[in-house]
């Protein structure tokens, strides 16, 4: 059955989600392609009940799934593009150097080796890989990404939200 752009934001807000980031989620194509009508888009009601019942994870409970480093991404993407252009939105522009993260990503990446990578809209997680290098100019802030295919810890995080408060546009873990 198809409902209303209208109707799955309240779907997703019943479910925890402010009405911004319900409607972000939407865009985003979390919820499939929408169906154009003149007067609503209209979404598939089980795909936004399945999205709305995905199971959270809290801070504690991600550090648990994936002890040790890892770097959660908060962007915005399109989740129904072309899985190279969802790799480059997530891998480039990466201001690090504002809090040394760009000096604990390097350090870790030459010392211990790849640092798990999860990306996510609005806590709902839709990429989950590894980070094998950092590209950067010198004397620089902003990197991008090089990633990897995600080990077996990425199991306990897929198909989930992960709920790990306001901030920045990523948050380093288990540093």
């Amino acid at each position: 059955m198809l409902i209303s752009g209208r109707q799955a934001t309240t779907l997703l807000f019943e479910a925890g989600l402010t009405q911004r980031q319900a409607r972000a989620v939407l865009a985003s194509g979390l919820a499939g392609m929408p169906v154009p009508t003149p007067g609503a888009h209209l979404y598939d009601e089980e795909t936004v009940l399945g999205l709305a019942a995905r199971p959270c994870l809290g801070r504690q409970e991600v550090a648990l799934a994936c002890p040790g480093a890892l770097f959660v991404a908060r962007r915005w993407v399109d989740v129904l593009a072309a899985p190279e252009d969802r790799v480059r939105a997530l891998t480039r522009q990466w201001d690090l150097g504002v809090r040394g993260a760009n000096v604990s990503l390097a350090v870790h990446l030459h010392a211990l080796g790849p640092v798990p990578f999860v990306a996510t809209v609005c806590g709902f997680v839709v990429l989950g890989a590894e980070i094998t290098r950092l590209v950067g100019e010198p004397g620089g802030t902003t990197y991008r990404m090089e990633l990897g295919e995600p080990g077996a810890w990425f199991e306990t995080l897929a198909d989930r939200r992960v709920r790990l408060g306001p901030g920045r546009d990523y948050v380093l873990m288990g540093w």
